[in-house]
Parts: structure tokens; sequence; C-alpha cells
């Protein structure tokens, strides 16, 4: 049992010895392991594995006595999104209700909320009593209007609404090989090593050849990067104050689900 103590006890002190702060301004204890530039490796307390982390979300990573041990870009990432203080404050008076976003399974909502409470300092409402009238007129959310929405927003004393739709689409992997390429360009050359008498003309073919694959690789390798399932947006807001609307984004590809079997 003590040695399970002592065990425990090295682990806890282990997993505790750094704090990574995000551009959230969550912090989170754990074990700084790595970075490469863009990403860092954190294994945070508790966790099973090694977490891989982008660098524009963190703030700073340090040491439980305060030393500073790794600075990202989240701090710029922050303060890029947030508004001055005066703006802030003038924010701060404007009620914002966000409708549920239609075919929204990835939390773009949720996302785009913090952004415009945290960042912007908005008033964010609940929309508990706008989807109420929805329910009571019996409007099903998928085929409310701006007629709809704007009854919605007035009756919760919002001055700003916003609502929007998601949609899936794919790009297939579309990549042919030119005839010329691969296999065939290493027998041509072969070949030619062994007839050409001219030895300079042999190696400029050679490096021909390898150019040609390396450029076929790279087509390749693109067209297999592009291909997957995307996720794209239309999001408007209506301002209740002037009756305004205006798109946030029209038709933005917002997040890549995944790739073509030969992808992974």
């Amino acid at each position: 049992m003590k040695y399970i103590l002592l065990i425990g006890v090295f682990f806890n002190c282990v997993f505790s010895q750094h704090i990574l702060k995000t551009s959230k301004g969550k912090e989170v204890s754990g074990k700084f392991i790595s970075e490469s530039g863009t990403n860092v490796k954190f294994h945070i307390a508790d966790s099973p594995s090694v977490s891989t982390i982008p660098a524009t979300s963190i703030v700073e990573i340090r040491t439980t006595d305060g030393e500073i041990i790794f600075v990202g870009e989240g701090a710029k990432t922050l303060a890029a999104l947030k508004a001055s203080k005066e703006d802030c404050e003038k924010n701060r008076s404007v009620k914002v209700l966000f409708l549920p976003f239609r075919e929204d399974f990835y939390g773009s909502r949720e996302m785009m909320e913090e952004v415009y409470d945290s960042a912007y300092c908005y008033t964010i409402i609940d929309d508990y009593s706008a989807l109420e009238y929805f329910h009571n007129n019996q409007i099903e959310m998928s085929s409310i209007n701006d007629y709809h929405i704007k009854n919605a927003a007035r009756k919760v004393g919002a001055d700003i609404v916003i609502h929007g739709y998601l949609y899936k689409f794919e790009i297939p992997y579309a990549y042919s090989a030119r005839a010329t390429s691969g296999a065939e360009n290493v027998l041509n050359t072969n070949k030619m090593m062994e007839t050409e008498p001219n030895l300079f003309l042999s190696l400029l073919g050679t490096i021909a050849s390898e150019i040609d694959r390396s450029s076929e690789e790279k087509s390749r390798q693109s067209a297999m990067l592009s291909a997957g399932q995307y996720i794209a947006a239309s999001i408007f807001y209506i301002d209740l104050r002037n009756n305004k609307k205006k798109y946030l984004m029209q038709n933005e590809t917002i997040l890549k689900l995944g790739n073509q079997g030969s992808l992974r």
C-alpha cells in the first residue's frame, strides 16, 4: 500500500508541474512534452494520452513556480478578437439572440456565441423564450422565415438576432497519373543508360525522370489532402433597431470532416 501511495504521489508531481493557459482564459495542469512550431504536445493531468494543441490557442505554459517555459500565439489571437474597453462597454448594452443554426451538429453556434460574449462583450439572451414562441405558435424551426425570426426576437427583447444553416458537401479524390510517369519512367531511363553513349544525356534523362515523378507525387498528395467531406455555412443577423439584415458569411467552408478512404 505504501508503494502504491508513493507511486500516486510521484505521478501527481509529474503531471502537475506545468500549467497551460488557453486563449479563452482557461488553465489546465499537466506536463509539457514538446513543441513543433505550430503545435504543442501536452499531457493533461488524468488524461490517458498526450494531447496535440495548436499554438494559436495557447497563451503560455508555465511551471507551478510561475516560470514561463512556452509562449504561444493565443495572446495575439485573443487580443485581435477582443474589443477595446470603450467598445466593450458599448456592446454590453446590446442584447443578442442566437437561434439554433439548422443542421448544426458541430457546435458552431456555441463557438460563435462564446466569441460574441467573451471577446466582443455583447449580452447574450437565452433562447428558451424564443423557442417557446415557435412551439406555442406551432412553427417548425426548419420552416421559419425572417418574419418569424423578428417576432421571436422582439418577444425576448433582443436588439440583434443571429441565425443560419450549415450543409455538407464532398470533394472527391480526383487524381489521374500521366502515362509517362512512375515505373515506366524508371524503365525508360534504365534502357537509356544501357544504350546511350553520351553519359551527360543519360544523366539529364534520369534527372528529368525524377523531377517528373516528384511532380506527380506532389499532385497526388494535393489531391489526397483536398478530398473529403466539408461543412459550409451561411450565417446572417437582423438588427431590429434599424430592421437591416446582413450576412456574416455566405456559403463559406468552416470545417473539414474527413478524407476519402485513400487518405487515411
